[in-house]
């Protein structure tokens, strides 16, 4: 699966790498997501739904990431950073949401969804679906 990113969109993800290297290491490699999903059109289907909605998510961090550093008045919450930081939040939900509905759905067909525990994604712990997203994006650029 290739996607295409416009290359503003590009940059200010590849900026969300300066401050860890270790960010461009998912706990499961997309192929091995694809190879999980082959030859059945519905896992193939959510994993691309998944997909998306982890691209969604790295560019709503970005643009978060932009809007702080761009932030004059540092450590006030300004009315677009608020703006910014309700849709990050609102897309985190839902990418929260397509990588549970993967994963569940790979269980209930016998599918191996133990990266999900390797990856600390126990449904508490928001940061590791955050991370997950961000590092399964970034290995895709």
């Amino acid at each position: 699966m290739h996607f295409e990113l416009a290359s503003e969109e590009q940059e200010k993800i590849e900026t969300l790498t300066q401050s860890s290297e270790s960010i461009r290491n998912p706990v499961i490699s997309v192929s091995e997501l694809e190879h999980l999903s082959e030859g059945n059109p519905y896992l193939e289907e959510l994993l691309e739904t998944m997909l998306k909605s982890c691209l969604e998510y790295t560019i709503t961090v970005a643009n978060f990431k932009k809007t702080m550093s761009e932030n004059k008045n540092k450590g006030e919450i300004t009315e677009e950073l608020s703006d910014v930081n309700t849709l990050r939040r609102s897309v985190h939900n839902k990418t929260i949401d397509d990588i549970n509905i993967f994963s569940r759905t790979l269980a209930k067909h016998q599918k191996d969804n133990s990266w999900m525990q390797g990856g600390g994604m126990d449904g508490k712990n928001r940061s590791a679906y955050g991370k997950f997203a961000l590092t399964l994006t970034l290995s895709r650029i």
